[in-house]
């Protein structure tokens, strides 16, 4: 009964044509992760549907990166479904070192601010409540008071020294069990008692026999988990004569505990001391027999050991088999897309390599990953330091390329254009793939800077290059960037020109990546057209062709463009689905730039919802991430989107404030769209709040700038709203030529939402003229349109205004 209505459904599905049975992420490290972090926490929401759920994570302080993106990705995506996540950790193991933070902070600070988690701080104990813990260890006692108060004071309340504490006090028998009471076995004065963990666990190993401590010390360099096969291995012991060993260290000792046919340390201070009391050479050939024994015992399957194997032979030194598997643990962490790791492991690589163009590889490939992190000082600094060991000059240039886009991302516009024209010089009329890729990164540092006839000549330049020496991907790569150039002057029809050639190179080549980035371009043109089934259709191509990739970005960026469109169409479930979707993924890539733009979108979605204040958390955490990367652009775009919501909650003081930060950044930067852009929403503010002549004021500074730049779709919206505050005014002529204006703007590219939004407008003002057969006609004129795109939502809107005109 439970099944009824899902066969037609499914039926579609299965012969739709396109699901062919084929999983295409099954060899990709990217789509297993992935899957596995989506299943942990289906498989626990199933479990929780049932029965409520306490997970219980401990010694957090040791989990690798990608262990905690799997606890942050299970706590947002199970939060409302009965499951409780209760970790723990000490917060002195989580202290930076060399000025980086440790990975538990950087998740738990992203947690918090998607209010994922509550922090709560164990105190010390008090003196009655060592009391009771030593009551729940031992039992009866017979102590005295003079102990509780000695015990107290050198334990501190410290769980972990009370606890080690009496453990030393039963081994060395200065406590005894008599009659069912603990006792004092002399007097208390006489007795030395340590205070300080370390004392304590030094003076329990003290005891152990000197072959049982020699096992325990290449345990502990093994590290605080280990398996018995390592052991026998790098001690050339019979496996027998170990396994009776470690059994006297777990029942007699009590200093380990076996674990799944593993052995782990009682508690990692075990380890820590151990550790720390090898003398130095010693310990060097410690990590060599426990990596050669290692590397032996795996050879089959060296990679599922790698970091263990780059771990030990980097500690005992051996250079040249650290570089093999530092390289292969830091490709293998970038693959899964562990980006702290994959740093960690480059940085301790480059301590050992010595050759120039290695040296270079490791630097480039650092920033790379520090750029998608959002990380720009850092990843500058990457590029810089590869920068000074580059003596190729297409090297040079290729360095000063991406130190470009770094500005670019900075809001350092002039920068990123200069660095790239100096990338340029330095290969200029070779006509090689390195003056090709100049070129194409000058026109983006001029696309960014606004400079858009600058840009599509650079890109043209670059085009004619690749043709030329028959780089195709170099031909697809420009052919994107011209359309990109049209687009944004929202000459649609030629920038879907571009992209479909440049998907037609992608198609050829066998280039799948390429061809979901061309789709989602595609997609957004059509969009951009009101064009909203075929633009839809695109974005579903683009998730299809980037998945059999495994590209998480290429999904990501997919599904945040098909919730734009979603948001046109007012589709407000699916649109908030997909941009939510899209979050997961950016934060599973790090990726700091683009998961906050669909936090913006997000935003946008409960703004037109009226959720204000879900709206503002959203964005809110979009400009953290913008402000933290140091985006000034992206920061621009999202401060104006919070006075949006501050303007249609009614407190226009907070959303001045808001957009002034905004004005104060697009002026700094030069960037005069933005800048119209800012003053237009300032106008619509001073509209609300009916400061008609301070809004009148606002839109004639952005007319003055707007016959700088040639006419396109946000020339057009700032029009409209130029229209809107004329109508109040009572400037009709005013009004009336500037919603003509943007209709005609709106026209010629295409925009048929926002030219039914215009007349939308007009006919209102018309209404305010008391010409209410003008209003009709223009309100009419919106409403075919609306009909036309199917956009429920706003033909309510219209209709309501045609009732009102009867009235």
């Amino acid at each position: 009964r439970n099944l009824e209505g899902i066969v037609k459904p499914l039926i579609s599905l299965i012969t739709s044509g396109k699901y062919d049975g084929v999983y295409y992420g099954k060899d990709d490290p990217k789509a297993r992760r992935n899957l596995l972090f989506d299943n942990v926490c289906m498989g626990l929401t199933r479990q929780a549907s049932t029965v409520p759920i306490l997970l219980c994570l401990e010694d957090m302080h040791w989990a690798d990166p990608s262990s905690l993106a799997l606890m942050h990705y299970v706590s947002r995506n199970a939060k409302d479904h009965g499951v409780l996540v209760l970790g723990t950790y000490r917060p002195e193991d989580v202290a930076g070192t060399d000025g980086k933070g440790h990975p538990l902070v950087d998740t738990m600070q992203r947690m918090d601010r998607e209010d994922l988690h509550k922090e709560m701080r164990l105190e010390r104990l008090s003196e009655e409540n060592t009391s009771v813990l030593l009551s729940v260890m031992l039992g009866e006692t017979d102590f005295g008071d003079d102990f509780a108060v000695r015990f107290y004071r050198e334990t501190e309340g410290n769980p972990l020294f009370t606890i080690q504490l009496v453990k030393y006090l039963v081994e060395e028998e200065l406590i005894v069990r008599e009659d069912g009471l603990w006792r004092l076995a002399g007097d208390l004065d006489e007795m030395d008692i340590p205070s300080k963990v370390f004392t304590i666990i030094s003076r329990r190993l003290a005891h152990v026999e000197r072959g049982h401590r020699r096992v325990l010390d290449y345990a502990s360099v093994v590290g605080e988990v280990f398996a018995s096969a390592v052991l026998s291995d790098a001690l050339d012991m019979p496996r027998i004569e170990l396994l009776e060993q470690l059994r006297t260290l777990e029942k007699d000792y009590r200093l380990i505990r076996s674990d799944n046919g593993k052995y782990v340390f009682d508690h990692a201070k075990i380890r820590e001391v151990l550790y720390g009391e090898i003398p130095y050479e010693l310990k060097l050939e410690y990590h060599a027999a426990i990596a050669n024994s290692m590397e032996a015992l795996n050879e089959d399957d060296l990679e599922q050991i790698v970091e263990e194997l780059a771990h030990h032979y980097y500690c005992c030194k051996n250079k040249e088999k650290a570089l093999i598997y530092l390289r292969e643990a830091a490709e293998k962490a970038k693959r899964e897309f562990s980006n702290e790791e994959a740093i960690r492991f480059y940085g301790k690589a480059l301590e050992f390599e010595e050759d120039r163009g290695n040296r270079i590889d490791v630097l480039e490939t650092m920033g790379d990953i520090y750029r998608t992190l959002g990380e720009y000082d850092q990843s500058m600094e990457s590029y810089e330091k590869a920068l000074e060991l580059a003596e190729v000059k297409e090297e040079i240039s290729r360095l000063k390329s991406k130190i470009g886009i770094i500005f670019a991302r900075k809001g350092e516009l002039e920068k990123s254009l200069t660095v790239c024209m100096e990338a340029w010089k330095l290969v200029k009329d070779e006509r090689s793939n390195e003056e090709q890729q100049a070129l194409h990164h000058i026109g983006i540092a001029l696309f960014n800077n606004g400079e858009y006839d600058g840009a599509g000549e650079y890109e043209e330049r670059a085009l004619a290059i690749a043709r030329r020496i028959g780089n195709k991907k170099g031909v697809s790569v420009a052919l994107d960037g011209l359309g990109n150039v049209c687009c944004t002057r929202s000459e649609f029809d030629k920038a879907l020109e571009y992209y479909h050639k440049s998907l037609n190179i992608n198609e050829e080549i066998g280039d799948q990546q390429g061809v979901g980035s061309i789709l989602v371009n595609i997609g957004i043109a059509n969009g951009a057209k009101a064009e909203y089934e075929t633009s839809i259709d695109c974005f579903e191509r683009s998730l299809e062709a980037v998945t059999r990739t495994g590209d998480q970005k290429g999904i990501a960026v997919a599904l945040t463009n098909r919730g734009n469109i979603y948001w046109n169409m007012g589709k407000w479930n699916e649109a908030l689905d997909s941009y939510e979707k899209a979050v997961e993924r950016f934060e599973k890539i790090g990726d700091q730039q683009y998961k906050a733009n669909a936090f913006r979108g997000i935003g946008r979605v409960y703004t037109t919802m009226g959720e204000y204040d879900r709206a503002l958390e959203q964005q809110r955490r979009s400009l953290e991430i913008c402000t933290r990367i140091h985006d000034q652009l992206g920061a621009v775009v999202t401060l104006e989107k919070i006075g949006d919501v501050y303007r249609e909650m009614g407190q226009c003081d907070k959303a001045l404030e808001s957009l002034e930060r905004a004005l104060e950044m697009v002026e700094s930067v030069g960037d005069k769209r933005g800048i119209i852009s800012t003053l237009a929403k300032k106008a619509k503010v001073r509209l609300k709040e009916g400061d008609l002549e301070k809004a009148h004021e606002l839109c004639q500074d952005a007319h003055v700038l707007s016959g700088e730049i040639a006419p396109h779709s946000f020339t057009a919206d700032f029009r409209k709203t130029f229209g809107m505050v004329c109508k109040e005014k009572h400037m009709w002529n005013e009004s009336i030529g500037n919603f003509e204006e943007c209709i005609r703007i709106f026209e010629r590219f295409g925009m048929k939402k926002e030219v039914g939004e215009s007349y939308y407008e007009f006919g209102l003002m018309w209404k305010e003229k008391r010409d209410y057969e003008k209003a009709s006609s223009r309100l009419g004129k919106a409403l075919e349109i609306f009909k036309e795109l199917k956009l429920d939502y706003k033909i309510e809107e219209v209709n309501t205004a045609l009732d009102s005109l009867s009235k």
